[in-house]
């Protein structure tokens, strides 16, 4: 009985420690990071990288520079899900790999054509509603600023913010047609908010070839919009909207069972409004049978036992 109690205290405290990150790079043309390629460690909050952008204390402010300039135009590129795990799929962008792969282009500003920047490989987010960043960056700007969101038409990230007089939606060729006259629309004197939302896959087996291309065309169009900022400052982000559930990720078989099962569940469900959500289905079919292996194998370690004839034979000499 005792070994069934700490099989499942350790194998709760498993579970618990495999919360969903994403990774945050950052970067800028001028000296607002202490150094290039600076990266944290462990888990970061991303309400602790708020408090840095707010000029308060904090882990992520330690890496920025006291007096930083205010930058002219804020950059953020957002894919739907991103998850750290799928970066190493891809080659991690801010690892020693060659070119990067997937992320070329990153890798370049991260390590030699931005004069600084800095990578939070884990950051957390309770933030229900969307990327916690781009809210808090449009409560600090000034009056006159502009907000600029660009994305495709079926895109569903910061749909929160449709309809407010503050931000502006505009498609991606727009954005271009913008980067490509040099931002003079952006010249305001203030500092001034684009956001790029991308549609790349979420990564797993399944799909990794179709997947690096499309991470590779983000990183060329990062990198073009980038390009005609000239000597304007500007600070540059690229992160997830949301993160993904590492435990579904790596299992592209189940992840397409609980799919399609869930979709028969809302069909026959009559309001959407239920005690059981769609995640917290997924959650209990893939983790129970998991949590039964690794409770059966803690369980048949602990009861395992050393034979003691030896020591008693060495008595007796």
């Amino acid at each position: 009985m005792r070994s069934y109690a700490v099989a499942l205290v350790l194998v709760l405290t498993i579970v618990n420690a495999q919360i969903p990150t994403a990774p945050l790079f950052m970067w800028s043309n001028t000296k607002y990071f202490t150094g290039q390629n600076m990266q944290t460690e462990g888990v970061v909050s991303i309400d602790d990288v708020k408090s840095a952008l707010s000029g308060r204390q904090s882990v992520v402010g330690h890496f920025m520079k006291e007096g930083r300039p205010q930058p002219e135009i804020i950059f953020v590129f957002l894919e739907p899900e991103m998850r750290t795990e799928q970066l190493s799929m891809l080659a991690d962008a801010y690892s020693n790999q060659p070119s990067g792969g997937a992320f070329g282009k990153l890798k370049g500003n991260m390590e030699s054509y931005a004069t600084s920047s800095l990578v939070v490989p884990y950051t957390q987010s309770e933030d229900k509603v969307g990327s916690s960043i781009v809210y808090e960056i449009i409560a600090q700007l000034s009056a006159g600023s502009s907000v600029l969101i660009a994305k495709s038409k079926d895109s569903t990230i910061l749909s929160e913010l449709e309809g407010r007089k503050d931000v502006e939606h505009i498609t991606l060729e727009k954005v271009q047609q913008l980067a490509q006259s040099k931002w003079e629309l952006l010249s305001n004197g203030v500092t001034d908010l684009v956001v790029i939302c991308f549609s790349s896959p979420s990564v797993h087996v399944a799909n990794l070839e179709e997947a690096k291309a499309s991470y590779a065309a983000d990183d060329e169009f990062m990198n073009s919009i980038l390009e005609p900022v000239g000597e304007s400052s500007y600070l540059a982000m690229f992160t997830a909207d949301k993160v993904a559930d590492m435990r579904t990720e790596n299992i592209p078989f189940a992840h397409e069972n609980i799919k399609r099962y869930t979709e028969l569940y809302a069909q026959d469900s009559d309001s959407e409004d239920t005690f059981w959500p769609a995640a917290m289905i997924e959650a209990v079919i893939v983790m129970i049978p998991f949590l039964i292996i690794l409770s059966t194998g803690i369980c048949c370690t602990l009861s395992l036992q050393s034979d003691l004839k030896f020591d008693a034979e060495r008595k007796n000499r």
